[in-house]
């Protein structure tokens, strides 16, 4: 009798999903943005560390070794079960035209399993990442002529998240004519991810007097979103050009095309408000009265369909030395973006379509397993830059986004497995002080892990028994 031990079961996977739903969120402070205030918050860039370190391209990122949820038609081509886990830290500058102000915030932001069925063209997957994120605070003062000064804050927290379980299945389209020595590609991948998303959004006003014979109001809005969707993956990728002398291989070059695709949807969530009278006292807020309570009231966000496109080329030879260049583009239909809840007035929030643009390279010296090479012959270097316009439109002003970044993968060769350390940076901004906006510099460093088993001791193995 022959069966595979995977070690994973149903149960498991299923409590995952109803572990997720009953947690607030999977990251809620890795956003400090004034930008975040309107909509789902910041929509988050797509990948891992080892993706962000190319400029976020995912659409035709097939790693053997790293998980790229973003387009579930990449787990195909992983070469053992893999566990990556990131997160995230950003120093981030404000300015605008009264001043600056420095923030500095972490947070994880991304957690990958998958694994690949042995002797079988499949793959399946699970984990979970932040998808938006809310956190701000702003706060100015004016001068009324009956009540004196007034103070107003404004603040936000939270995210939503989402979790997937997903698969892959790749179709070898050249496997009937390729000979035996050749190392030619011709490769189709299908593969979808089932979404759950989860999360919530707190926004906080206060208005406070300074004169304390009047009493200060505070008012609490906060949504929560719970619902299941999903997003579909394509891949493909042919061999353009290979090369042998005396038969035996020099160089091979690939072109990889990917797409996937978010489908829109209404997302079930629920809305709560809270508007309170307080007195501030010693630096609390000694509460008064409430003057109107709402909880729990039935309501949906209309979620954007999203669209990625991509291209990338490789080069790669005989000792292992390899060059990948990606190029991605993405649209997202966020004008289509609403929230409605019952018996409430529609909560208007009028987003533009949100388009990004994205480029990478990476840069591998050596084969990892080649004997006798140095430390520094065994890292992947990444490089990439991209770009979003149509973010949000305030004033009149466009509120558009540019980064560039770099990135490195450090094999952990002791382990005797594919094991790695995943570094990058990004430097960006966004927004602009026109208008009396606020234009925000941003450096943001990623750090994560791949775990792949010990060469000695597999994960997912074929066994008999008699």
């Amino acid at each position: 009798m022959k069966y595979c031990s995977t070690g994973i079961k149903l149960f498991p996977v299923l409590s995952f999903f109803g572990l997720l739903f009953s947690t607030p969120s999977f990251s809620q402070n890795n956003t400090f943005s004034p930008y975040s205030r309107f909509g789902l918050g910041l929509v988050r860039p797509l990948g891992t560390p080892v993706h962000m370190g190319m400029g976020g391209t995912v659409a035709t990122a097939i790693h053997p070794f790293a998980v790229n949820s973003a387009n579930p038609a990449s787990y195909a081509w992983l070469q053992k079960p893999t566990f990556d886990i990131g997160g995230e830290g950003q120093f981030i500058n404000l300015k605008d035209n009264s001043g600056t102000q420095n923030i500095s915030i972490g947070a994880l932001n991304s957690l990958n399993f998958a694994f690949p069925m042995p002797r079988k063209p499949m793959c399946f997957s699970f984990g979970l990442r932040p998808f938006s994120s809310s956190g701000y605070r702003v706060s100015f003062s004016e001068e009324n002529e009956q009540v004196g000064k007034l103070n107003y804050t404004y603040e936000g927290k939270g995210g939503i998240s989402t979790a997937h379980i997903g698969m892959a299945y790749a179709f070898d389209l050249a496997k009937s004519r390729r000979d035996s020595g050749s190392t030619r590609v011709d490769k189709l991948s299908v593969g979808a991810n089932v979404l759950a998303y989860f999360g919530s959004l707190e926004n906080t006003a206060r208005m406070q007097f300074t004169d304390v014979s009047y009493f200060s109001t505070r008012v609490t809005e906060r949504t929560a979103a719970k619902d299941l969707g999903s997003n579909f993956g394509l891949i493909y990728r042919r061999t353009l050009a290979e090369k042998y002398e005396n038969k035996k291989f020099k160089h091979r070059v690939d072109v990889t095309l990917g797409g996937h695709l978010e489908l829109g949807q209404n997302v079930n969530a629920k809305y709560s408000r809270l508007v309170e009278t307080y007195n501030p006292t010693f630096g609390t807020e000694i509460v008064v009265d409430t003057a109107f309570f709402a909880a729990d009231i039935v309501g949906n966000y209309v979620l954007p369909q999203q669209v990625g496109t991509g291209i990338s080329i490789d080069y790669i030879n005989s000792k292992g030395r390899s060059i990948v260049l990606s190029l991605d583009a993405r649209l997202g239909r966020w004008s289509q973006f609403n929230q409605s809840f019952e018996g409430i007035a529609p909560l208007v929030t009028k987003l533009p379509d949100r388009q990004e643009w994205a480029a990478g390279v990476q840069f591998t010296p050596r084969d990892f397993y080649t004997a006798g090479i140095g430390f520094f012959e065994r890292i992947n270097y990444r490089m990439g830059v991209r770009t979003a316009t149509g973010t949000l439109t305030l004033a009149d002003q466009e509120i558009n986004e540019s980064a560039v970044s770099a990135g490195l993968t450090i094999p952990m060769k002791w382990s005797g497995s594919r094991s790695a350390l995943n570094l990058g940076t990004e430097v960006g901004f966004r927004g602009t002080t026109n208008a009396g906006l606020v234009r925000e510099s941003f450096v943001r460093f990623n750090i994560g892990f791949t775990l792949t088993p010990y060469f000695g001791n597999q994960w997912f193995v074929q066994r008999k028994y008699d």
